[in-house]
């Protein structure tokens, strides 16, 4: 009998070693105590609460309770580090740190917190820590903050807070960053490094940093605004804003470009606002002008643009790698991983730095796949249409090295030797796909105006029709899905089916042969690759609006009004003055920082309300950082020094004029630079203040 029991429990003993190694594991280790004092408690949500204790761990999934005249200090194992409040309850609903996986998500249900975020939401700046409470979800970015839901609590704790004003301290936030592309740097006058976001705040005596490829338009308080170009360097060396007479601005560009439009300070006092370059200090009393400082890194960043819209009917919206979508107008610049659209009844044609040129047809999307010219072998071009048609000229890319330009669709690849074709995509119809549909889409409404007759010959289905251009020099092959390989002459088409093999046509679809777009070949459209991207070293200032003062190094002044470019040559001292502005100071009119092209409202950015008392509701302050206040009536940006209240879900969250008291002078310690030590002082002012009158003021027990 003993040797059958044995037998059973090795055979059980077995089955357990052989499940999986994730069916033994528990719940994931997060964080741990580093301080509790009173009652504390943690487990998951519906299961059994455990006490903890100093170095006691917490859990993803667990939910955290202090009782009412308790707190504790937790350590996260991204460097981050928590002050529960008594009363609170507190939830890790997800944690990750797996690399560009980073996520802190918590949730606050009653009570509040004070924090120093960690790692996570330095490396995961959109999305990566997020505190969930019932009127509103905080976004945090590299920040020190406080949360707190009060109720009746709060103000009782006001009456007793020794009353000082804060009116004195009002926001260091000079201006905020309303629009950006690429990666964005701000360095404090201490030296410390935070990267902005969307929404992020930007203080006076920062330096601002763009990356390459980048660009950013920041909004100051007094609705003066700076569009920084890619690589540059932007120092806010003096900023005062507070209506008064005092109003003054020093901005200074080390490096690289920027366009700036003035605001209400040089309405006022048109001295007030000063731009200092290299070789001269701008005085403004117009609204509106450009600096470029080209060296040799602003020819290479000049080499990120991949293209520019040209020729622009109707409307054309671009995607970018970073997810951000805005319209794009005549003279906006294309990048490689651009996404481009155009809507109904639209037209757009790109000129590429390699003369490449494209002509995108109505209801058209387009992506800039890959864009690598440097006048070499290796250059490569590589677009993709997924809907709509095209007219494509070919440039300098196709000349070296014919088979490195190519353009893919949903049903083919088309190889490039010839210099002009033409390519449509029809696809299902009754869904997104359909851009040459209904009934026979694009081909159906462009034959309008032909006889109906000419659809005969037109293969039906989804699939894609090329076209080599009879004039064209050589010809062009159209890969389909299954690897056959169909080469068309000039003056030859062909369709690639969804399913199946590509096949000549044995004539041109009347749509291709009459195509109403223009051709994008130089002598339809001329355009000068040269002229539109070649930036020669120097420093150029030009004015589109209004009149600037420079004073020279030298000591000379000189106006320079509306329409008037100078430029320095390398190493030159005086300025000469160009018969005609570059086209390359004309580029990307679509970031030009006018309140018509970048609508900002300077009340949504920086407007507070005056709230005095404490109503119940959410209240953040902010001591260092940015954190995003956001629920189904809108969102409010917070930065260093500056706090938010949000009352119901269904109502945007509120910027306040000063930092609640109650959170200012919280006798709860903040957990940064927070030792046991500390503790032992605090504690006795945390009983005289939290202890109930009328009974004996004592302090929960302490577990350990």
């Amino acid at each position: 009998m003993d040797n059958k029991k044995i037998l059973i429990a090795a055979i059980v003993f077995a089955c357990l070693m052989s499940l999986p190694i994730f069916a033994w594991a528990g719940p994931k280790q997060v964080g741990e105590v580093f301080f509790a004092r009173g009652v504390v408690t943690a487990g998951p949500e519906g299961g059994e609460a455990r006490f903890l204790g100093r170095g006691a761990p917490v859990f993803e999934g667990d939910v955290l309770a202090t009782g009412e005249r308790s707190f504790a200090v937790l350590h996260m194992s991204d460097g981050g580090k928590i002050t529960l409040r008594p009363d609170t309850v507190f939830a890790i609903e997800g944690y990750s740190e797996v690399r560009k996986k980073e996520n802190a998500i918590f949730r606050l249900f009653k009570g509040g917190i004070r924090a120093v975020s960690g790692f996570i939401s330095k490396r995961n700046l959109r999305n990566g820590y997020r505190l969930k409470t019932p009127t509103a979800v905080l976004g945090i970015r590299g920040t020190e903050f406080d949360a707190r839901l009060c109720k009746g609590d709060c103000a009782a704790e006001a009456k007793k807070i020794r009353r000082q004003t804060l009116k004195d301290n009002p926001s260091p936030v000079a201006g905020r960053v309303v629009r950006l592309r690429g990666i964005l740097t701000a360095r404090a006058q201490d030296g410390t490094e935070r990267h902005l976001i969307k929404g992020g705040p930007v203080y006076r005596g920062d330096t601002l940093e763009t990356g390459s490829g980048g660009m950013v338009v920041v909004v100051f308080r007094d609705n003066s605004r700076v569009t920084l170009l890619g690589e540059s360097v932007f120092k806010v060396e003096r900023y005062q804003f507070h209506k008064k007479k005092t109003d003054n601005a020093f901005f200074r560009l080390l490096k690289g470009g920027l366009r700036t439009f003035t605001g209400l300070m040089t309405r006022r006092d048109k001295k007030a606002f000063k731009l200092g370059t290299p070789t001269a200090i701008v005085g403004v009393r117009g609204t509106g002008f450009d600096v470029l400082l080209s060296e040799e890194n602003r020819r290479a960043e000049a080499g990120k643009v991949a293209g520019r819209v040209v020729r622009l009917r109707g409307s054309l919206t671009v995607s970018t790698r970073e997810g951000t979508e805005r319209p794009l107008l005549k003279g906006s610049s294309v990048y490689e991983g651009d996404t481009l659209e155009t809507g109904t009844k639209s037209m757009a044609i790109l000129v590429f730095r390699d003369n490449s040129r494209v002509t995108l047809q109505a209801e058209t999307s387009f992506k800039v796949e890959r864009y690598q010219y440097h006048a070499k072998k290796k250059d490569n071009i590589f677009f993709r249409i997924f809907k709509g048609g095209l007219r494509v000229f070919t440039g300098m890319v196709v000349r070296r090295n014919a088979r490195n330009f190519k353009i893919g669709t949903p049903t083919a690849v088309v190889g490039v030797r010839g210099t002009g074709f033409d390519l449509l995509y029809r696809g299902k119809p009754g869904t997104e796909e359909q851009a040459l549909l209904p009934n026979r889409g694009l081909l159906r409404r462009m034959l309008d105006a032909f006889p109906r007759k000419a659809l005969a010959a037109t293969p039906k289905g989804i699939g894609t029709f090329a076209y080599n251009w009879k004039e064209s020099k050589h010809p062009i092959e159209v890969i389909d899905k299954k690897g056959k390989t169909t080469v068309l002459s000039p003056g030859m088409a062909a369709f690639a089916p969804m399913k199946g093999n590509a096949f000549t046509l044995p004539s041109v679809p009347l749509p291709m042969l009459k195509n109403p777009n223009p051709k994008p070949d130089p002598k339809t459209i001329p355009a000068d690759p040269q002229k539109m991207f070649g930036v020669k070293q120097g420093q150029y200032v030009s004015v589109w609006d209004g009149v600037i003062e420079l004073e020279l190094k030298s000591g000379a002044k000189l106006e320079l009004s509306e329409g008037k470019t100078l430029f320095w040559p390398k190493g030159a001292v005086e300025p000469i003055e160009l018969p005609v502005t570059p086209m390359f100071m004309h580029a990307d009119p679509d970031w030009r920082p006018d309140p018509k092209t970048i609508p900002a409202n300077t009340k949504d950015l920086f407007g507070a309300v005056d709230k005095t008392g404490s109503a119940p509701g959410l209240y953040v302050t902010v001591y260092d950082g940015h954190v995003t206040m956001e629920n189904e009536g809108g969102a409010v940006e917070l930065g260093k020094g500056e706090a938010g209240f949000s009352s119901e879900a269904a109502i945007k969250p509120i910027r306040l004029t000063i930092q609640p008291l109650f959170q200012v002078q919280d006798i709860i310690p903040f957990p940064k630079g927070f030792t046991e030590k500390d503790a032992q002082g605090i504690l006795k002012l945390i009983v005289d203040e939290l202890g109930e009158p009328g009974k004996k003021k004592e302090f929960e027990c302490e577990i350990r």
